[in-house]
């Protein structure tokens, strides 16, 4: 770990959006692809500069090498930063070059080291959001908030048996976005547990739930399912994505094709913020 010093700190964050331009002959302006569509986020950079101060020139050499040497190896990782209030947010970031460090022999206690981040992920809260609903009927309708300020498209969506025929054909509906999955599997036990995951683009099944509480799955063993399922509308399957939950609250309506359920649906998330 690695904690930035505070004296004259400064932090810099810049971003661009991923957008196109199609010029045509003789037209003002140019054709924008994307419509009203938001923009693709690109990488970030993330600068941080601040003065390193030293007891001694020899505190000063051994600050700056141990300074090195962490955030050398520690490759990509978890960058945090903390605001007025206290709050923490993560992202993944990975040092694109080695401390920009300046030395001079006046102040050689004092040195101004300069860092370079590229960021791969929106910010995250500090703390993930567990959200689950018992469900015993079909349809099902329950609220889901996203308390970022943009929207969520990584999370583990866990759909849980508690009855030999308590999971049959099921179906996960946005209605606040459109966005749907829905899956042709049936569970044959108590045990049965279909897990879908957005961010490895993975849905898995097995009979073996042990109903840990997310996300250690310890000892179930899980088969692809993938095969079993379909994202968007049944019949159009256009949507980008197995599940997007929009800032704010998100209407869901969870059924299936026949029977009574009888389950547990699971979503586990970190609230992202721009």
């Amino acid at each position: 770990m690695v904690t930035f010093g505070l004296n004259q700190y400064e932090w810099q964050s810049q971003q661009r959006l991923r957008v196109a331009s199609t010029p045509s002959v003789g037209a003002d302006f140019a054709y924008d692809p994307l419509r009203s569509a938001v923009a693709p986020m690109d990488v970030a950079s993330e600068h941080v500069r601040f003065l390193q101060l030293s007891a001694t020139a020899a505190a000063a050499d051994t600050a700056i090498d141990l300074l090195k040497s962490r955030l050398f190896t520690i490759g990509r990782g978890k960058l945090w930063t903390i605001d007025a209030a206290g709050v923490r947010r993560w992202a993944w970031a990975r040092l694109v070059a080695m401390p920009d460090i300046r030395i001079n022999v006046p102040s050689i206690r004092q040195a101004p080291v300069a860092l370079e981040f590229r960021r791969y992920s929106p910010w995250y809260s500090q703390t993930i959001t567990w959200a689950q609903m018992d469900i015993s009927a079909s349809p099902t309708s329950f609220g889901v908030a996203n308390n970022g300020n943009i929207p969520i498209k990584l999370m583990t969506i866990w759909i849980r048996a508690s009855g030999a025929a308590g999971l049959t054909h099921p179906r996960l509906v946005n209605t606040t976005n459109g966005y749907e999955f829905s899956s042709i599997r049936d569970g044959t036990s108590a045990n049965s547990v279909l897990r879908v995951d957005t961010e490895l683009q993975s849905v898995k099944y097995a009979n073996n739930d042990n109903v840990n509480s997310p996300p250690d799955d310890v000892g179930v063993t899980y088969a692809d399912d993938f095969a079993n399922f379909t994202i968007g509308p049944v019949g159009t399957p256009t949507q980008v994505g197995f599940m997007r939950l929009e800032v704010g609250s998100n209407s869901m309506t969870y059924s299936q094709a026949s029977g009574t359920p009888s389950l547990r649906l699971e979503m586990l998330f970190y609230d992202p913020f721009a």
